[in-house]
């Protein structure tokens, strides 16, 4: 921390004195609760501090501000699914979620047949395509023109149709 950050910390009442804003609201927290509220390890803040983190030192202690913490906090697993499935629903590929999420591929390759098993979609190719066949036309992003397409092959094929409907469990309208 520059003397000139020190300075301007030693000058703000806020800072010196308390750790809320005038609204009540806590502005400022210890390592301890800043490492809990990203959801890393204090070892790992420590990392952190100048490159990405900021701290304020007041009396020794380095106090960390919400706004800056919230920027840097790590998606919990439901967090994660959520965002991934809204992005998934509005027709992104594993591609953008990946780069929007700042996840692994791995990860979101995972929640992105999750959310096909979980969305009870029935996906049928032509009469006569093989599962691998399917498998690999499937690679790209499931988008509603994909499932409008493989909707009309099914209800287009008698065979198809009774199929889907005793999958699905009712009758396909």
């Amino acid at each position: 921390m520059s003397d000139e950050e020190k300075a301007s910390a030693d000058e703000n009442p806020a800072v010196s004195t308390q750790v809320i804003d005038e609204d009540g609201r806590q502005v400022l927290v210890t390592r301890t609760k800043a490492a809990r509220r990203i959801g890393v390890s204090v070892a790992t803040l420590r990392r952190m501090e100048g490159d990405e983190l900021h701290p304020i030192v007041v009396d020794g202690k380095h106090l960390f501000d919400i706004e800056e913490l919230d920027r840097h906090r790590k998606l919990t697993d439901g967090d994660l699914a959520a965002a991934a499935f809204e992005m998934f629903n509005a027709d992104r590929t594993q591609v953008d979620v990946v780069i929007a999420l700042k996840e692994a591929p791995e990860r979101i390759r995972k929640l992105y047949k999750d959310w096909i098993e979980m969305s009870e979609c029935v996906v049928a190719g032509p009469p006569g395509m093989g599962r691998r066949q399917l498998q690999r036309c499937l690679k790209g992003p499931l988008t509603r023109r994909v499932v409008w397409a493989c909707l009309t092959i099914v209800l287009s094929d008698p065979a198809l149709r009774a199929k889907a409907e005793r999958t699905v469990g009712h009758t396909i309208t």
